[in-house]
């Protein structure tokens, strides 16, 4: 390991456990109609990913060669905030940094997305320090800033991104996630590490209905979440039509809590 990877990971590690656990929060719920500037899905959507886009790197991971894909925005000096993206079920990390791309060239923010290890993410093939190694891989290729480190998962990788935003002390200030809901019963309480989240869900998503996502929401806020619940009219689980407006509205919050 590179001496600028071993500071980032300390760094970033150190910073997180800063945090601490801290006292219970209320959860705050909305409810917004879908976005007037954001295309809809058709009655049957299909998307293709791009065969290429950013760049791939490997990781070698638990004896395992492991793909992150990178994409690096022109311009910026110095450190870089970055994104971590988690794919959905039966995609790769190129899919979300599809959904990223233009908020990314807009904000600046380098993105990062590991492939999981199966069709889906699991704990066990795609623990916490694969995600550190993949930012680790991506900090040797351009200066990232420890402090500015946020996470994004959708579906799957939102499942993963909610479990690991409440029970590791990893280098993620803030945490978003798109139709995802963890069990309540899975929720820690209280959190390792209490970052802000916010949870977007479709009013019409029939794997996680905005009532299950409410649950999760509460139980995030109990655990000492700052946790909000984005609900949204007209909208399903179907990630890749409303993907890129979400990531410009994600990049908002994230503004709010010092990842601007």
């Amino acid at each position: 390991m590179t001496p600028d990877r071993r500071q980032f990971l300390s760094s970033a590690l150190a910073l997180a456990a800063l945090a601490g656990p801290g006292a219970a929060e209320s959860a705050r719920v909305d409810y917004i109609p879908y976005p007037r500037e954001a295309p809809r899905a058709g009655a049957n959507p299909a998307y293709d990913e791009p065969a290429t886009i950013g760049e791939t790197l490997t990781v070698d991971h638990a004896g395992q060669e492991r793909r992150v894909h990178l994409y690096v925005p022109q311009g910026g000096d110095g450190p870089r905030r970055s994104m971590l993206l988690l794919h959905g079920a039966q995609r790769t990390g190129r899919s979300m940094l599809d959904m990223w791309q233009a908020a990314a060239d807009r904000s600046g923010v380098v993105l990062i997305a590991p492939d999981a290890l199966a069709q889906g993410w699991s704990p066990d093939a795609d623990p916490p320090d694969l995600l550190v190694a993949a930012l680790n891989a991506a900090a040797a290729r351009v200066p990232l800033a420890p402090d500015g480190v946020a996470m994004f998962g959708h579906s799957s990788g939102g499942m993963l991104a909610q479990l690991y935003a409440n029970q590791v002390q990893g280098p993620w200030r803030a945490v978003a996630t798109h139709g995802a809901a963890l069990p309540a019963d899975a929720i820690r309480s209280p959190a390792v590490s209490p970052v802000p989240m916010r949870l977007y869900i479709g009013a019409g998503d029939h794997l996680f209905p905005p009532r299950q996502a409410r649950v999760t929401t509460d139980a995030l806020a109990a655990a000492g979440h700052p946790a909000q619940m984005i609900g949204i009219a007209g909208h399903t689980h179907w990630y890749y039509a409303l993907g890129p407006w979400l990531a410009e509205d994600c990049q908002a919050w994230l503004s709010d809590h010092g990842l601007g």
